[in-house]
């Protein structure tokens, strides 16, 4: 499963070597992210290539996708919410420190803003999550959904193959 092609973007014109999965479904995806991480593989190690992207994003580095799974999407939007709701929090504090205790009116409302801002960045986060889960499970249907696992060694190759093919991948090259 050699993967030393020539390209003209990989300094010293090569791209590394790598195994790559044809997914049936985005919970194949998410099973395959995960046991490739158990079997020892980094998260750098992974990406989603673009098939037949367009001419603009026609390169190994903008026509590919971080993998992610469902736990992240969700765990970026509590990080989302959170700080908005922080934000709101910080200044509601220096609100009343700064007024004195006559100041809690403002530190409410300072808090339900943060609230507000919470909430409106986890409804864009969600938004763009749910986009995302659209979009890979149109291209597992297409039969367009692949992740890339680098692997430099015969034996990693080897290894990321196993995995793939038992958690369902339905063709490796």
């Amino acid at each position: 499963m050699d993967r030393d092609q020539e390209h003209p973007n990989v300094p010293g014109g090569t791209m590394a070597p790598a195994v790559f999965a044809l997914m049936p479904t985005s919970a194949v995806l998410n099973e395959a992210i995960k046991r490739l991480e158990t079997a020892g593989f980094d998260r750098a190690d992974l990406s989603l290539p673009e098939i037949d992207p367009p001419p603009e994003r026609a390169t190994p580095e903008a026509g590919a996708k971080e993998p992610d799974t469902g736990i992240e999407a969700q765990q970026s939007r509590l990080l989302h919410s959170g700080v908005g709701g922080a934000i709101g929090a910080m200044a509601a504090a220096t609100a009343t420190a700064a007024t004195g205790v006559a100041a809690a009116a403002i530190a409410g409302a300072a808090i339900a803003g943060g609230l507000v801002v919470g909430g409106i960045a986890h409804t864009i986060s969600r938004g763009a999550s749910e986009e995302e889960q659209q979009d890979r499970d149109r291209k597992a249907a297409a039969g367009k959904l692949v992740l890339s696992v680098r692997a430099l060694t015969a034996k990693r190759q080897a290894r990321a193959a196993d995995v793939l093919r038992a958690v369902g991948a339905t063709r490796l090259w």
